[in-house]
């Protein structure tokens, strides 16, 4: 597929273009594991740590690093890689779209 010409396409089809160009892997490590996966768990272990024990500093630092605060990351990460490749399929298909409209010669119009 041809990526590198960006005539007579949109600004959201340039974005798409750009993650389809970085390749999946960076795709799900950087959006999945890291993005989606560790900061939702960090999250996840902050909010839960108020939730049980107010908002005690050391609480939260017990809890955040401890062996189950490691195991709900590692789940977290998991799921975010999940979603990385859920996410990847839909970039392939936005770009397969792009490349078919871009060799129809007819940009997809963009909708907000």
């Amino acid at each position: 597929m041809q990526v590198g010409r960006k005539k007579n396409i949109t600004e959201k089809q340039q974005t798409i273009l750009r993650f389809y160009q970085r390749g999946k892997n960076t795709h799900i490590l950087i959006n999945g594991v890291f993005s989606w996966g560790l900061l939702t768990g960090f999250l996840f272990l902050t909010i839960q740590s108020f939730w049980n024990h107010g908002l005690s500093i050391n609480a939260w630092r017990n809890e955040v690093f401890s062996g189950a605060g490691l195991v709900t990351m590692i789940i977290f990460m998991t799921a975010g890689s999940l979603w990385g490749l859920w996410t990847w399929k839909q970039i392939e298909k936005n770009v397969a779209e792009i490349d078919k409209n871009r060799r129809k010669g007819k940009p997809k119009k963009q909708t907000n």
